[in-house]
């Protein structure tokens, strides 16, 4: 397990924000490939908040997905400001208590972009999920945070003190 994951799951409880689109043809929600794949790492989040549109949750409606969701209208998932303005003070509450990781794999472009700002402002962990592969990858890991924060790494700690 890489070392950024294992502390986000040590150092605090940690939260879930991701996003939900339309069914099409999936069989499973992004959302939980997303979660699986983050506790194959170790991480387990006990909050679990998902962005959605009521249309989209009407199709995943007979799954009856076990998440706290915030609901938006049809044009504001394809608006970055509107979509921001909604996800903001979720992820502010969340984040005094909480690592939270961000999940922009599924909705809108719009909505994607959205994520990576908020992330990118908040000094927030982002994931991404390759949906033909089922592979995750860390866009903003807790790594490039402390970096980008002038902190050291644990790893690099360990390395240098030899």
């Amino acid at each position: 397990m890489p070392l950024d994951q294992e502390r986000c799951e040590t150092e605090a409880p940690s939260a879930y924000l991701g996003l939900l689109g339309r069914r099409q043809t999936r069989a499973e929600p992004e959302t939980t490939v997303a979660l699986r794949l983050l506790r194959k790492e170790g991480i387990n989040p006990e909050l679990v908040y998902v962005v959605t549109s009521l249309e989209a949750l009407n199709e995943w409606q007979d799954l009856k997905l076990p998440y706290q969701w915030i609901l938006c209208y049809e044009e504001d998932v394809i608006n970055i400001d509107a979509i921001t303005r909604k996800v903001k003070p979720q992820l502010a509450s969340l984040l005094r208590s909480h690592i939270t990781i961000m999940d922009c794999t599924s909705l809108t472009k719009p909505a994607t972009i959205a994520y990576y700002q908020l992330a990118s402002t908040y000094y927030t962990p982002l994931i991404y999920v390759y949906e033909d592969t089922r592979q995750l990858k860390w866009l903003i890991s807790r790594d490039t945070i402390r970096s980008e924060l002038g902190l050291e790494s644990p790893t690099k700690q360990a390395y240098n003190s030899r």
